[in-house]
């Protein structure tokens, strides 16, 4: 025990440890954010309806903007896995708070496995499975994507459900009959990727779809 304490030490010195929102240096190591950061951390809950008529809703901790943006760009394209503990813990608070209805599996919106090798993890995967582990829901993977697509924020609104349409399916393995489904991403925008994947879920007898994210677009 002495050892592995000593050698985190050591680690730390050497690697010290940065706050996940404004990426200086923390003095307490087992800490996730700087003293200023954790005093000004600002936890706006947002729940978005993404359809009427299926009463498909979005649950979102953060807007995109400032510090949250520059986390989760860390977070998604520079490896900073680690950091999706952080966000996993505040989705998984604010579900609880809101305490909608209970979940039979946590799922994510899947990459294409070229993307996945190139960026060498699924930020979406990582948040869900940290989910689960925290709310003890397991975490089933349903989903994969079967087409390339454009990053969606680079499109016009009129062009992004043309993009990611049929881009998802279901694995053959799965059986999602009558479960409620909590669906993971890392950002909303326009709404259109986590709806063409809701729609393949509840094609394949899924009860309920329930999405969150760490943040939304302020647009």
């Amino acid at each position: 025990m002495w050892l592995k304490k000593f050698l985190n030490k050591i680690i730390d010195f050497v690697y010290p440890r940065k706050c996940y929102l404004c990426n200086k240096i923390i003095i307490k190591p087992d800490e996730f954010l700087c003293d200023y950061c954790s005093k000004n951390l600002k936890i706006n809950t947002k729940i978005r309806v993404l359809n009427h008529q299926n009463n498909i809703i979005c649950i979102s901790p953060f807007e995109y903007f400032g510090n949250i943006r520059n986390s989760i760009r860390r977070f998604k394209f520079h490896n900073y896995k680690y950091y999706s503990e952080f966000f996993a813990k505040i989705i998984a608070s604010e579900l609880q708070k809101i305490n909608i209805k209970n979940f039979d599996y946590i799922c994510y919106v899947p990459l294409t496995k070229s993307r996945q090798n190139i960026r060498g993890f699924n930020q979406a995967e990582l948040l869900a499975k940290d989910i689960s582990k925290i709310l003890h829901i397991p975490c089933l993977n349903a989903l994969r994507k079967i087409k390339n697509t454009k990053t969606q924020h680079e499109l016009k609104l009129s062009e992004r459900t043309v993009n990611v349409l049929g881009a998802f399916d279901i694995n053959s393995d799965v059986n999602i009959q009558n479960k409620n489904i909590l669906l993971c991403d890392d950002i909303t925008t326009s709404g259109n990727t986590l709806l063409e994947c809701v729609k393949i879920l509840l094609n394949h007898n899924a009860n309920s779809v329930t999405c969150c994210t760490i943040a939304r677009s302020r647009n």
